[in-house]
């Protein structure tokens, strides 16, 4: 109950708000106001859809010149037409036939715009007619569109929005292929130059003398000191060898008679 009578009062301003933008659109469609008379129109059936009112915006948007939307409005005032008691039907007054005259008269008139996406169109890409989006069994095929220009946007995922006014007139049939730019590709990290080599680590710098000319006069004494003392090894060496060899002829040798080892000993000595 309490949803209801919270209901009522909304639906009673619907339908005031409706009827009176239904006597506004009419009064703009009768003076000839068709681009603020047909809107107005619209916007009443939304609110209170009646057949009567549907019929009307169809009516206004034939004169407007806006013959494809025309015709679908017939088309679904007859839908709604169909589905009325008969009863309902006959407070009509004949506008079926009207509907059914008129939306035959505007069909050879409409002109038919196919739109497609190049081949390698990024998947994904958005088609917009006059702002609204056509999916993809829309495309590739002739759809009903008013004369006069019309704004088309396509747009890849990531890419720049890229946008073509098209001009069509009545009866006119138009292919048009649309353009597609893809996003722009990622810029690489710079990377050195072919055949580069890295700098060489320059050597340490020399070590500092920090005992000035003494250091080599000692080294000098060292080495100097260090022959005297294989010298006197040397000597010390040759010394030891000539004591054996006089002991090995003396125990050999009966003075000028030597036998074998003693002759080698004198002979070496």
């Amino acid at each position: 109950m309490t949803l209801v009578a919270r209901a009522a009062p909304a639906r009673a301003q619907d339908v005031a708000a409706a009827e009176a933008l239904f006597n506004r659109g009419l009064a703009e469609m009768q003076a000839g106001r068709y681009e603020s008379g047909c809107p107005a129109l619209s916007e009443s059936y939304r609110l209170d859809p009646r057949p009567g009112t549907l019929f009307t915006v169809a009516e206004c948007e034939a004169r407007r010149g806006r013959v494809a939307t025309a015709a679908t409005r017939y088309g679904d005032y007859l839908a709604l037409y169909a589905r009325l008691t008969p009863d309902a039907q006959a407070k009509q007054k004949g506008r079926n036939k009207i509907a059914t005259q008129r939306k035959a008269a505007l069909t050879p008139d409409i002109p038919e715009l196919t739109l497609s996406l190049p081949e390698g169109a990024p998947p994904g890409t958005v088609v917009k007619r006059d702002e609204i989006e056509l999916g993809a069994p829309m495309l590739g095929v002739p759809l009903p569109t008013d004369p006069g220009d019309h704004v088309v946007t396509t747009q890849a995922p990531g890419g720049p929005l890229t946008e073509a006014r098209i001009s069509i007139a009545k009866g006119e049939k138009k292919q048009i292929t649309l353009e597609v730019k893809a996003a722009p590709p990622e810029t690489p990290a710079a990377a050195a130059p072919p055949g580069a080599q890295p700098l060489p680590v320059p050597p340490p710098p020399p070590a500092t003398d920090t005992e000035g000319h003494g250091s080599w006069q000692t080294t000098t004494a060292f080495v100097v000191g260090g022959v005297g003392i294989a010298g006197l090894a040397l000597g010390g060496v040759m010394g030891g060898l000539a004591l054996s060899k006089k002991a090995t002829v003396d125990d050999n040798c009966d003075g000028t008679i030597c036998n074998h080892e003693g002759k080698l000993a004198a002979d070496s000595s």
